[in-house]
């Protein structure tokens, strides 16, 4: 299986755009020469419609390309390059007020302070360019009219009335098309950082999901070898022939132990969407409860009701739960001369019960949760993973956990968990006789006792 990457939400953006605008984004230095040109080229066009010019040609031509200078360093020193540009095209309008026609420079530059600054402040300084600009043509408002022929007066208020309003009107358009683009790029930024911690959360979600699985596999295996090179170093010296058997037993189970770490480590490599193994099926639970009997534990399993409904997710959670349960059991209480299982199921709810009758050190540490983890443990050995992987399981279910010690000095473990009502229930199995000792999570709907 090849794994696939998925896109980030910076890609999907970028692929929305058009071509042309991908590249110019991609590419800023192209993208502000060609702004230097087009300013120079606009400005030398607007210019060839003045009649006369009394400024040298060469000092026109100085200025145009200094602000075009300028105007590549915009986006590292915006305020700055503004100013600069502001004020050496007022110097212009003021040398010659024929050149107040060349006032780009200053519209490109409240277009880029627009996209980097909140909108009052880019606003504000539009409207201040904007009334440097009529001021300047009010100080040379006669140069600026002309001559007039007789009957063709123009007013020069209204004259400043309809230039002021075009000005500010245009960089007014300006820099609300800077103020929308630093709004959308912001509004992208958002929504990939948003999916950025999504993503994270996701990651943080299955790093916790395989740690739980990896902890149910390595206790269960380690406790129950640990058992069992325990009841080999006693059958070395009482019963020899039989040592054989159990040490076979511990190779079993490490061999299975390593082979379920395989396959979930395959996960990681593969695809992380899969479900963690291995799953649940009757001959899993038969093995896992047949490896605690041949550890020594005195089992007995019970369970009820229907058949459980068609869910992965809810058999993997069921039999983590027993397993972790169970393991505890074994690690904490090996004299126990009693341990029992119960499966009660409803059309909306399974139960499930462990107890074991043994002495566990630190057992007044009782543990009752809803959906929250476990935070306290069991007993002062253990890390308390055990029982908050328990709760987490329940919690997927909308479930509960009780755990602690019995009135008796035993431990019980009860977990509820709720069936999703989009489960589908499967048809029931009817054992043979041969099966009638080991419990199925899928099975008949008469109750049955496992007296081994």
């Amino acid at each position: 299986m090849s794994a696939t990457t998925t896109p980030s939400l910076n890609e999907v953006f970028d692929k929305r755009r058009w071509p042309i605008v991908r590249f110019l984004r991609r590419h800023p230095v192209i993208t502000d020469l060609l702004v230097c040109a087009a300013y120079v080229v606009l400005t030398g066009f607007s210019l060839a419609f003045v009649s006369e010019i009394s400024t040298p040609l060469w000092v026109l031509a100085a200025l145009v390309l200094i602000i075009a200078v300028l105007v590549y360093f915009r986006r590292r020193w915006p305020l700055v390059v503004f100013v600069v540009v502001l004020a050496l095209e007022m110097i212009m309008m003021f040398v010659d007020v024929t050149l107040s026609a060349s006032g780009m420079g200053t519209m490109v530059m409240l277009y880029t302070v627009a996209t980097q600054y909140r909108p009052r402040r880019s606003f504000v300084l539009a409207t201040l360019a904007t009334a440097l600009i009529v001021a300047g043509l009010w100080v040379h408002i006669d140069a600026f009219i002309g001559e007039q022929q007789p009957g063709e007066e123009i007013s020069p208020i209204f004259l400043m009335i309809l230039v002021g309003f075009t000005v500010l009107m245009s960089n007014y358009f300006v820099t609300a098309l800077g103020s929308w683009v630093r709004n959308n790029r912001i509004h992208e930024a958002e929504i990939a950082n948003w999916g950025a911690k999504i993503q994270e959360l996701a990651q943080s979600q299955e790093r916790t999901r395989i740690a739980r699985e990896m902890h149910d596999v390595v206790a269960h295996s380690l406790s129950v070898m640990i058992a069992l090179s325990d009841g080999a170093r006693i059958a070395l010296k009482r019963s020899p022939d039989k040592a054989g058997e159990v040490l076979e037993d511990i190779g079993g189970t490490g061999r299975a132990a390593l082979a379920d770490m395989r396959r979930m480590l395959s996960v990681l490599r593969e695809d992380s969407a899969s479900p963690l193994a291995p799953q649940p099926s009757q001959e899993s639970l038969r093995d896992m409860l047949e490896g605690f009997r041949k550890a020594g534990m005195p089992l007995t399993f019970t369970q009820s009701g229907p058949a459980l409904r068609s869910d992965p997710t809810l058999e993997l959670t069921i039999f983590r739960v027993l397993q972790e349960s169970l393991t505890n059991s074994l690690r904490y209480a090996p004299s126990a001369s009693d341990v029992q299982v119960r499966v009660d199921r409803t059309d909306t709810t399974v139960t499930l019960t462990v107890f074991d009758d043994g002495a566990h050190p630190g057992a007044d540490r009782s543990v009752r949760e809803g959906s929250a983890p476990v935070t306290r443990t069991r007993t002062g050995q253990g890390s308390g993973q055990g029982l908050k992987g328990i709760a987490e399981r329940a919690a997927m279910y909308d479930g509960t956990l009780e755990a602690g010690p019995t009135p008796d000095g035993g431990w019980k473990v009860l977990v509820t968990l709720n069936i999703p009502a989009h489960s589908v229930p499967t048809e029931p199995s009817t054992p043979t006789n041969s099966e009638s000792r080991v419990p199925h999570l899928r099975h008949h709907r008469t109750k049955q006792e496992d007296n081994s």
